[in-house]
């Protein structure tokens, strides 16, 4: 592990090196991947605190990167707020990318939830839905849609295989999603002019990024809920989904709450302590609670949280802060990234913007 310099934070891999970049300021989430030969991908966004922007813009455009032809597809997990703003942002400029969402917003009950942003001003619609309704506007027909068992990416980057493979939602997890979009667009669903945020997790599109031996599990809010045609259980008994999953990376699904996590899944589709990334989540309650901070160390050789500690923005002018900017290029989000050069044997993980291991969490 390095707590590296900005210097370092600012250099670009190499074109043989993969990176696993993922951003999180307390209330947001965005992995960024390098794949090799200079080919990027983003799963989820985020905003930098400071611009204003969506941080995968903000830090390959830092690295120099042409995001209009580097990028070459954003995947957004499902509709929470704090998985998708800025995402509108990537696809204003990420005009060579393929865009990827869940199946189960590929309906007409989440085209009527949209509807309401613009038929029932006086109701507040959450920032989920309207940043993918932009998205949707800028894509159009182009938009993909992932469910279970889908490989989406398959090209051979710098002399290795690549596959990228959706390994949610399932099908019933589809038919829960769409039951609950219909719930959220009746008048009665509606209290105090606000439309309530049910259940959207029966869309989160979990990935398995497989570079030969190379592998990484993004888990995104992927929750298990007991029941084998939902949620990671789904996941472990599909016959259909890649049989040689053995990730060396986890992305820890939602935050590390318990709701997220499945015993069969560290046993099934991960290495033996793998290393392990999440974000917290520190809007109403603290995510990851000591019990879970405790569970995710035992299962690691190591394990990361983008931030532990949190400040209020700062209230100084906007000049002074748009000089500060341009001066120290600040990104608010923690940032945890790993990178892995194709003779290497081991990841090297580097933490940047209060970034730190979680034994931190687990000595408070």
């Amino acid at each position: 592990m390095i707590a590296a310099t900005r210097t370092n934070q600012l250099t670009p891999p190499k074109d043989d090196e993969l990176e696993l970049s993922l951003f999180g300021p307390g209330f947001g989430e965005c992995c960024v991947l390098h794949l090799g030969d200079g080919e990027w991908f983003v799963v989820d966004s985020c905003l930098n605190g400071e611009t204003r922007r969506s941080i995968a813009l903000d830090y390959l455009e830092f690295l120099g990167v042409d995001v209009a032809t580097a990028v070459k597809m954003v995947v957004v997990t499902h509709w929470h707020d704090d998985h998708v703003r800025g995402i509108d942002q990537l696809a204003e400029h990420c005009v060579g990318a393929e865009f990827w969402c869940s199946e189960a917003l590929r309906c007409e009950e989440f085209l009527a939830l949209f509807e309401l942003t613009f038929t029932r001003p006086d109701i507040h619609i959450t920032r989920g839905v309207q940043c993918i309704g932009k998205v949707v506007d800028l894509v159009g027909d182009q938009l993909n849609f992932a469910m279970a068992d889908m490989r989406i990416f398959q090209k051979t980057i710098a002399g290795r295989q690549v596959q990228i493979w959706s390994l949610s939602p399932s099908q019933l997890e589809n038919l829960h999603a769409k039951k609950n979009l219909t719930e959220l667009t009746k008048p009665s669903s509606i209290p105090q002019r606000r439309v309530p945020d049910k259940d959207p997790n029966h869309t989160a599109v979990a990935l398995a990024v497989m570079v030969e031996d190379d592998q990484m599990l993004l888990g995104a809010d992927l929750e298990e809920l007991g029941n084998p045609k939902l949620g990671w259980s789904a996941v472990l008994s599909s016959p259909r989904r890649p049989a040689d999953i053995k990730a060396t990376l986890f992305k820890v699904p939602h935050h590390g709450s318990i709701n997220g996590h499945h015993e069969e899944t560290w046993k099934e589709l991960l290495v033996k302590k793998p290393i392990s990334f999440l974000t917290p989540y520190n809007k109403k309650k603290f995510l990851p609670d000591p019990d879970d901070v405790k569970r995710i160390l035992a299962r690691s050789s190591e394990a990361f949280i983008t931030r532990t500690s949190f400040t209020k923005q700062s209230k100084a002018p906007l000049a002074t802060r748009r000089l500060a900017r341009m001066q120290s290029l600040v990104l608010s989000p923690g940032h945890i990234r790993a990178r892995k050069a194709s003779a290497d044997s081991e990841w090297r993980v580097e933490l940047f913007e209060n970034a730190s291991s979680l034994k931190t969490l687990n000595s408070r």
